[in-house]
């Protein structure tokens, strides 16, 4: 499933796991011995969450900065490396933005996520200039719109249920 918002020059990217194609590619524990394994299952959310990124707002040239990048990873308490593999991240997020892309990420462990994922990853993101309005994919909210009788006055999300990679 998937979760982008837009409201104003904010974006956020929720729920992104390691999917390909619509199939879970990694699940389970991080473990030091899969430590590779988490590696790439992060860079797959990473990834699956830019191309979310990319169709909602066409352009990565508006992109001012990325706010928050929170990684979840589904792991026992004694796992130590969450550091690695959030530095692979933020170094392909620096690759792709250049300073744009820099980035104190936030981990979190846990001892499960959704469809048993192994990563999960969450971005806030500031545009240069406010998205367009995709209707076909995002929630653009501009504050004081009502949605199924609800007020929405400074966010609000729809979730779409779309898979692109």
């Amino acid at each position: 499933m998937f979760l982008l918002v837009v409201y104003e020059k904010l974006v956020r990217i929720s729920g992104q796991i390691p999917r390909k194609d619509g199939k879970m590619v990694f699940s389970g524990k991080a473990t030091d011995a899969r430590i590779n394994e988490a590696k790439v299952a992060a860079k797959i959310c990473l990834i699956n969450s830019l191309a979310h990124l990319k169709y909602g707002i066409k352009n990565f040239e508006n992109v001012a900065g990325i706010l928050k990048l929170h990684l979840y990873i589904n792991s026992d308490k004694d796992f130590t490396r969450h550091n690695e593999i959030l530095d692979e991240i933020t170094d392909l997020l620096t690759s792709i933005f250049g300073k744009k892309g820099q980035v104190k990420g936030i981990v979190e462990i846990g001892s499960s996520l959704p469809d048993d994922a192994m990563m999960m990853v969450n971005m806030e993101l500031e545009m240069e200039e406010p998205a367009e309005n995709r209707s076909d994919l995002v929630l653009i909210l501009t504050g004081g719109i009502q949605f199924n009788g609800v007020e929405l006055t400074g966010g609000g999300a729809i979730d779409l249920g779309t898979n692109f990679l």
